[in-house]
């Protein structure tokens, strides 16, 4: 049996969708409108939400209520200058404590958050005792890593509302400081909290992905395994078992936590099947990480991604589907070369055996990229890989191009002076890359120490040590 609220609520909705569907002009005060809006977010009907939500600001811009429902609308889809706009109008008018707070919520949001702590500590001398107010400030707090005073403001919060999913997370992360009896002591609440709340779904959630942080996986799972209990099957409790079974090393398992977890989302299916594609590669099956890494690619569609394409070859070449391979291979080169994972992809295909494969993705690179990054990254890899392979001379002139094309950076130098120094007979290299570090220092700096660093060997090198007196000589 309904009650006389809600009979009143419905009889309001009814009267207000009947206005629109005869297109009828009916008045409607803001409270009604309050009411209106406020039944449509909780039913999540978004479309009657935001058309409500428009008309009611069109009509009364300044009253205290819609207004703030119209901010609380632009906060959380982030456009927080918007949010701005609708607020402070209504501030100049003796406005209400809830007021003050959503305009700190803008603030902390915006990470204004000496701004917003001043409004909050105004309405707490005040005598406010909204406990949101103490959740915005744990977020200040966690933004300057004040995590004892965080998990302080953050708990008390928490204590109101144990179902906010938003409080929950945040007072989770006061587990990220560097205070051992702190993070025990968030951990330990939430798990008392569990006990009391125990059929809170955002409590066991929140608590999985801290114990899953701190490495402890079976009770990662039991949290996520009540979580689901709870409120049923989706794709962030999946995504975290999947991520729990593979920390764990049980393959096929987070394989088949990926694959449930693809069924409950829309817009980031490639993700999981390329996930699952790597995992399978991992395992040799290179018949199902093929399938996968082509139901990622269409999925991904026009926005096909280096790492994908690259992990699609490297299946059908392990099966040995060469002229597939080829082609795959070549659709990658039709894509921009602005990505480090060309570099990456040379790499790996290096040690599976492929030397002369790696050095046609690091030729590619280096002359079809547009980022200096990558060429640099992709020169440096196909000197050294031409020095194994080929000779001295070959891994010198491809550095030697570099420079031609600007890329004039410590690490061609450095390497030109690494592979010089490995033989005797290439002090002029040895040289160039000793003075090419030298015109590179900045004040102060010593490329020496570049050296210790990076290059630790050479400094022992007698090749190197002859090139740098020789050079000490010249400056005599």
């Amino acid at each position: 049996m309904r009650s006389d609220d809600e009979r009143e609520l419905l009889n309001l909705l009814e009267k207000y969708e009947w206005s629109k569907q005869n297109e009828e002009d009916v008045w409607f005060d803001p409270e009604q409108y309050e009411d209106i809006i406020d039944c449509y977010n909780h039913n999540q009907a978004e479309d009657k939400y935001l058309k409500a939500l428009y008309e009611a600001y069109d009509l009364f811009p300044e009253n205290e209520g819609i207004a703030m429902r119209m901010a609380d609308y632009y906060i959380s889809i982030h456009l927080l200058d918007k949010a701005k706009k609708v607020i402070e109008p209504c501030m100049q008018d003796n406005p209400s404590s809830m007021m003050y707070t959503t305009y700190a919520t803008i603030l902390v949001e915006s990470e204004e958050y000496d701004k917003a702590e001043k409004i909050i500590n105004q309405l707490q001398i005040q005598g406010d005792k909204d406990y949101y107010n103490d959740y915005l400030l744990g977020r200040i707090y966690l933004s300057r890593q004040q995590y004892i005073q965080a998990e302080e403001v953050l708990y008390k919060a928490l204590l109101v509302d144990p179902e906010d999913i938003s409080i929950i997370l945040h007072y989770a992360h006061c587990a990220d400081s560097k205070d051992e009896n702190l993070n025990k002591k968030v951990v330990q609440n939430l798990k008392d909290l569990t006990k009391i709340h125990p059929f809170s779904e955002a409590l066991w959630s929140i608590l999985a992905t801290v114990h899953f942080a701190d490495r402890h996986y079976d009770e990662a799972m039991q949290a996520i395994e009540y979580a689901i209990a709870i409120n049923g099957k989706d794709e962030p409790k999946h995504s975290l078992k999947a991520a729990i079974h593979l920390a764990k090393d049980e393959i096929q398992e987070s394989i088949q936590e990926s694959l449930i977890a693809v069924n409950y989302t829309k817009d980031f299916k490639f993700r999981y099947y390329e996930s699952v594609a790597y995992l399978y590669l991992r395992e040799f099956d290179f018949v199902n990480a093929e399938k996968y890494f082509t139901m990622a690619l269409r999925e991904e569609g026009n926005e096909v991604l280096p790492k994908t394409i690259f992990g699609l070859f490297e299946s059908q070449l392990m099966q040995g589907k060469t002229r597939l391979a080829g082609d795959t291979l070549n659709q990658a080169y039709s894509l921009d070369f602005d990505s480090m994972e060309y570099v990456n992809e040379a790499k790996r295909v290096f040690d599976l055996g492929y030397e002369a494969l790696s050095a046609e993705i690091l030729k590619e690179c280096f002359e079809n990229s547009p980022d200096d990054q990558v060429v640099e990254a992709a020169v440096v890899c196909l000197a050294y890989l031409k020095a194994e392979f080929e000779t001295t001379k070959d891994a010198l002139l491809i550095l030697d191009q570099a420079l031609d094309t600007d890329i004039a950076t410590q690490s061609i130098y450095a390497t030109i002076l690494d592979i010089a120094c490995k033989d005797g007979r290439y002090q002029k290299y040895a040289r160039k890359g000793i003075l090419g570090l030298i015109a590179l220092e900045e004040s102060g700096e010593n490329y020496e120490d570049y050296l210790k660093e990076n290059f630790p060997h050479l400094l022992d090198n007698k090749n190197y040590i002859k090139a740098k007196k020789s050079i000490l000589s010249d400056e005599e």
